[in-house]
């Protein structure tokens, strides 16, 4: 079994960069880009996301199964901003609303070990994968009538 580490590790790298690869392409042709590091060892992922602006509160980050959603509430709370009326906006380039995110990983995320942190407008997210689902032999039985 230790000789297949080295290529189930690699398959995971590759597995994992080509999700990041999609997911920052589709990213940069929808909204711009999103500043964000993925580092990866056996196990764990480690991700760092540039939200600048943004409070804790304000960010919503949701696991399900390989799926990392976050979502961000830009409140527009800029200071002196509250006087001006809409239409007297001559550029905004920070958004307005909900700008959801979706992060695939090419395994199983477990949400009790992982965690979150935002602090200086930086998400870090801690994941850890749950260990592949081991194959089951079913034994097949002749029904009787």
């Amino acid at each position: 079994m230790t000789s297949l580490q080295p290529a189930r590790h690699q398959r995971f790298q590759d597995e994992l960069q080509n999700s990041l690869i999609d997911f920052h392409n589709g990213l940069r042709a929808t909204q711009g880009q999103l500043s964000l590091n993925v580092w990866g060892r056996e196990g764990e992922v480690l991700v760092r996301l540039e939200l600048p602006g943004f409070a804790p509160e304000q960010v919503d980050v949701k696991l399900h199964d390989n799926t990392v959603q976050i979502g961000m509430r830009a409140d527009d709370e800029s200071p002196g901003v509250q006087s001006v009326e809409p239409e007297n906006c001559l550029l905004r380039e920070r958004g307005q609303g909900r700008a959801p995110r979706e992060l695939q990983f090419p395994f199983s995320i477990d949400a009790h070990r992982s965690s979150a942190f935002y602090d200086k407008g930086i998400l870090e997210l801690r994941l850890s994968s749950l260990p592949p689902v081991e194959t089951v032999s079913l034994p097949v039985q002749q029904r009787l009538e």
